[in-house]
């Protein structure tokens, strides 16, 4: 009956933004939304959009906030090959009417030194992408049978690429057994 529900709610709520990116020769957009959430996520080898009150659901899976009861919070960070860093910090606040949540994931790609074709220095920097994301989440409406919970997400992405996009979506946490 769990693994019903896992399938459940992975149909029913994705990631808010685009999935896993867009992967192919030379190209790659989104690896940031990989990086959010923290070791839970990364233990059950990120099928978490099942996980219900977490604080690493604003991220994946935000009906998840529904059954939060108390605030709390979860910072990761990542030292990569080739210095590279990942770091993520997510908060869950509680209301009288629901949870709110919000998270920023930042995936710095390190120093580099860019060269002329003759091989002269020409700049130097950092390149880096980041997403941030607000939440709510709060008990499913009647009209949807009033059990579980529903919840919606505005997700923003910046990468070093120069692309940016604007993301919303909506899901739901339907528990099938108690």
């Amino acid at each position: 009956m769990k693994a019903l529900a896992a399938a459940l709610a992975a149909l029913v709520s994705a990631p808010a933004a685009a999935g896993d990116g867009v992967q192919g020769a030379g190209r790659a957009a989104g690896a940031v939304l990989e990086r959010a959430g923290g070791a839970r996520v990364a233990g059950v080898g990120e099928a978490f959009t099942a996980v219900a009150g977490d604080v690493a659901s604003v991220a994946w899976n935000h009906a998840g906030l529904g059954p939060r009861e108390t605030a709390g919070a979860v910072t990761t960070y990542e030292a990569l090959p080739f210095g590279m860093r990942a770091s993520a910090v997510a908060l869950a606040l509680p209301g009288a009417s629901g949870v709110a949540g919000a998270a920023v994931t930042l995936l710095d790609y390190g120093r580099f030194d860019a060269r002329t074709a003759a091989g002269d220095p020409a700049r130097s920097g950092n390149l880096s992408d980041v997403a941030a994301a607000l939440a709510w989440a709060g008990r499913a409406p009647e009209w949807l049978g009033g059990a579980g919970w529903t919840g919606a997400t505005l997700e923003g992405v910046s990468e070093a690429a120069g692309r940016s996009w604007l993301a919303a979506s909506a899901g739901v946490l339907v528990p099938l057994s108690t």
